[in-house]
């Protein structure tokens, strides 16, 4: 079996690595690399970075604008009051080369898109299949703006006490499956 890629794009990874990686390393199946900001995430999926391309994503929808300026004008200027939900929409979008689909959605989100995406060309080939949602968002906040929808988003995990230790394992398999008929 070959080794996947994974990025995990988490603002807070480091509080959770050894109960929720644990699992993942365990196995020696997947390589995961973190980025703890969107800057980060950019940097690591745009080819300014030495790393090998990803076979999947997992998203955090909260997640902080790190060191790039464009992020943190971004995050300025984008929101008020659900400023780290929108920064990981926008990730979204950017990854998967889609526009919002709602008038509202539009509204608020296009310009910084077009901004993200005249600085940064976004990866090509990523699918929704291969990105997770992991995040303390319940699925209906996010619908309320259609994203789920619009995204096609496939795999959503919220974030709760409750969940297993395996998880992130859980996760991973999800995004690394092959599609139905696949070999």
């Amino acid at each position: 079996m070959a080794i996947s890629r994974i990025l995990w794009i988490e603002d807070g990874a480091n509080f959770e690595l050894a109960e929720l990686l644990a699992p993942v390393y365990y196995l020696g199946q997947h390589v995961l690399d973190i980025a703890e900001s969107a800057s980060e995430a950019v940097n690591l999926l745009s080819g300014t970075s030495l790393h090998a391309p990803y076979d999947a994503l997992i998203v955090d929808i909260r997640l902080s604008p790190g060191g790039h300026r464009l992020w943190q004008d971004l995050y300025k200027r984008t929101v008020r009051g659900a400023v780290e939900t929108q920064l990981g929409l926008l990730l979204l979008y950017w990854l998967l080369g889609k526009a919002p689909c709602t008038e509202a959605a539009r509204h608020t989100m296009a310009e910084p898109l077009a901004r993200l995406r005249k600085a940064y060309p976004p990866p090509s080939g990523f699918t929704p299949a291969q990105l997770a949602v992991f995040t303390i968002e319940r699925p209906a906040q996010l619908e309320h703006g259609g994203h789920l929808q619009c995204l096609s988003l496939q795999h959503y995990f919220q974030k709760k006490l409750s969940s297993p230790d395996d998880i992130l394992l859980r996760i991973v398999r999800q995004i690394t499956r092959p599609p139905s008929g696949g070999k």
